[in-house]
């Protein structure tokens, strides 16, 4: 069965100021990612009470785009969330082409669409 998420992912020890990351995805039974469509995100807080936040694509190929107006010495890094199932604990690695590199652990993956949904029409 087919889950549609939203996969958290925070600061790890040796990086511990870095933002959450914020995913929505299909995920299957394994928890693998499925099809090859842009996966859309942000970085920060995603709240509306407020807070910074950064929107990005991820790419199939595993590229991350921040965009045009992306203040950073890279645009796009390059992040691993395709290459392994999605659990609670995962180490996901973010990297830049400047050498820019820093972890991020997944510590949630929370449900979006109810499991009866589809029996509510």
């Amino acid at each position: 069965m087919l889950q549609y998420v939203r996969i958290k992912a925070e600061a790890t020890i040796d990086n511990p100021n870095a933002l959450p990351l914020h995913f929505d995805v299909v995920i299957d039974d394994e928890g693998n990612v499925m099809g090859t469509a842009p996966i859309f995100g942000c970085e920060g807080e995603i709240s509306r009470a407020g807070g910074d936040s950064q929107p990005f694509v991820l790419y199939d190929s595993g590229e991350m785009d921040y965009g045009l107006a992306f203040e950073s010495p890279d645009r796009c890094y390059n992040l691993n969330l395709r290459q392994d199932r999605v659990f609670v604990g995962r180490i996901l690695m973010l990297r830049g082409d400047s050498g820019f590199q820093e972890s991020r652990r997944i510590t949630q993956v929370k449900p979006l669409v109810p499991a009866d949904a589809s029996t509510q029409a």
